[in-house]
């Protein structure tokens, strides 16, 4: 498999890193970065989007490399340029897209019409929201870039009688890199104390400070950070045989039966960590997990939109 990257700012720049020091460097082909900026407006043509979205080919920088790749990765690419995938994956004869989106000023304006083009040459294409979001796919492609990054995945050694970490091994790792910083810090760590050790997971997500750190948009009102943290957190729970959010979710519905989808974001969004229960910080990682759980036939959400197990 051969990756190429189409990046813009630090978010690609340090994913690039990451996979490229992660176990898949051999597999990258390139990267190019593109820039609003570097955008020229071809002789006779009217500056500005509709332009672009027009005749998008002619709006390719000049010194785009001719090389070939299996999958191309667009990372923090503005999407004012998001016309031009169709005709860099074609250029690149790509067989898959993964369109990762960590802020909103890198949501695609014609989401739907890059979608509808790319399927119609053939290419498979998938926006997780935020990159560690990403858990599964049905496109090979992505299957094997899954096997090293995406959701992250633990394998924790503890002490039976202390409950204090020995080593953590990272399964899979986060694109951003996040996940191998942090296990690298948690030896010694307790897991009997639920709350301090998910308030750890959640203060170095998003640590400015370490090597690798989370980089999606971090604001309430677009929670993609705090979403990733939850992600994180959650993992690490798994890791460690405790209690998850999903897990959460599972026990309330065996204690109370069907239950409506507000009610029960309720008890779980903003729960504390602590007492053998796990909530998460966002409704967006709440929402994920349902979705999941009725993929996974765990769970029934009905047309009165309540829940149930299955």
């Amino acid at each position: 498999m051969k990756i190429f990257f189409l990046f813009s700012g630090p978010f690609g720049e340090q994913i690039i890193n990451t996979v490229s020091l992660g176990g898949l460097g051999q597999q990258v082909s390139g990267a190019y970065e593109l820039r609003p900026e570097q955008i020229l407006v071809p002789e006779g043509d009217v500056p500005g989007p509709d332009s672009l979205f027009e005749n998008p080919e002619r709006y390719i920088p000049a010194d785009f490399p001719e090389t070939g790749a299996d999958l191309l990765i667009v990372l923090g690419v503005h999407g004012h340029l998001s016309d031009l995938i169709p005709c860099i994956a074609r250029r690149l004869n790509v067989r898959s897209v993964l369109y990762p989106i960590d802020d909103r000023d890198t949501i695609p304006e014609a989401r739907k019409t890059i979608t509808d083009e790319l399927t119609e040459m053939g290419v498979h294409v998938e926006f997780p929201e935020p990159f560690c979001s990403l858990s599964r796919s049905s496109d090979p492609l992505i299957g094997e870039f899954l096997k090293f990054f995406g959701r992250p995945v633990f394998g924790v050694s503890t002490d039976i009688s202390s409950g204090q970490i020995n080593r953590v091994e990272v399964l899979r790792d986060t694109p951003c890199g996040s996940a191998s910083c942090i296990a690298g810090k948690l030896a010694g760590a307790d897991t009997n104390d639920l709350d301090s050790l998910s308030r750890f997971c959640y203060d170095e997500q998003h640590n400015d400070e370490a090597e690798n750190y989370c980089l999606a948009e971090m604001d309430p009102r677009y929670p993609l950070m705090q979403e990733a943290g939850d992600l994180l957190k959650d993992a690490l729970f798994e890791g460690c045989s405790l209690t998850s959010t999903k897990g959460t979710i599972l026990s309330f519905l065996e204690r109370s039966g069907e239950t409506g989808v507000e009610d029960l974001a309720m008890q779980v969004v903003g729960l504390p960590s602590g007492k053998g229960t796990s909530g998460c910080v966002t409704r967006r990682a709440f929402d994920l997990y349902l979705r999941e759980l009725e993929e996974e036939h765990r769970i029934v959400i009905t047309a009165q939109n309540t829940v149930k197990l299955a």
